[in-house]
């Protein structure tokens, strides 16, 4: 009996091994296979096909992987273990959904591209002079449109540019007719005050001669009455 009670942990010690061993090569696999479908994720872009064969065999590894791990989960004893280990087998399902969705969709996009292809080669697999005629005539017709393209981009930049130039006129033209009429008003003031110095000229030399005209009737006056009573 006591044999029997100290071999369990054992065993238990032995299936959360065996679960941590699975769970690293199932999270490797995972990261293969995300490597080998999505090369630009890790930047690490490549022109080489993609082996269909061999990445299917790895999916299916990891398929089996994940759950062989979900079988073991009712051997762990603890219960926040198997939530645990429950929340790492969902996620791994969720990237079992998804890997399997990226694959079929790179092999409609591999297939999508044979079909092209092969389309191309039925109208361009001749080596015949027309074949090449054509094919020149089609990369005119690209280089063409793509000049095109350029005038088209170069005309609206320098629509752009008149349009900017034409508003700046615009409100030069605003500011000269603006200080023009500033001109104008200053102009006209400074003829009103010329002809107000004018007029006050006139009349300081009135007054002048009033006062030189008042002056010599006084000394008149002075000197007849002295010439009276002398």
């Amino acid at each position: 009996m006591a044999s029997q009670l100290r071999s369990r942990p054992v065993a238990k010690a032995g299936a959360a091994v065996d679960m941590n061993e699975l769970q690293y090569k199932a999270t490797r696999l995972k990261l293969e296979l995300e490597g080998a479908l999505n090369p630009e994720v890790l930047r690490k872009p490549s022109k080489d096909p993609i082996d269909f064969e061999q990445v299917a065999t790895k999916f299916e590894s990891f398929r089996k992987l994940v759950d062989k791990i979900e079988s073991l989960i009712p051997s762990q004893r603890q219960p926040q273990q198997r939530d645990i280990w429950k929340k790492r087998v969902e996620s791994y399902k969720e990237n079992i959904v998804q890997l399997n969705a990226t694959l079929h969709k790179k092999k409609e996009s591999l297939n999508m591209r044979r079909y092209e292809n092969d389309q191309r080669a039925l109208l361009f697999g001749h080596r015949d002079d027309e074949s090449i005629e054509m094919r020149d005539m089609f990369q005119d017709f690209e280089n063409e449109n793509e000049s095109l393209q350029n005038s088209n981009k170069t005309l609206m930049q320098t629509l752009s540019q008149a349009t900017a130039t034409l508003d700046e006129l615009r409100d030069q033209g605003k500011t000269i007719f603006s200080s023009s009429t500033k001109l104008s008003d200053i102009a006209n003031r400074l003829g009103m005050v010329n002809s107000l110095l004018r007029v006050i000229d006139r009349k300081e030399y009135g007054n002048k001669m009033i006062v030189f005209g008042g002056m010599f009737l006084i000394l008149l006056i002075v000197i007849l009455v002295w010439y009276y009573f002398r």
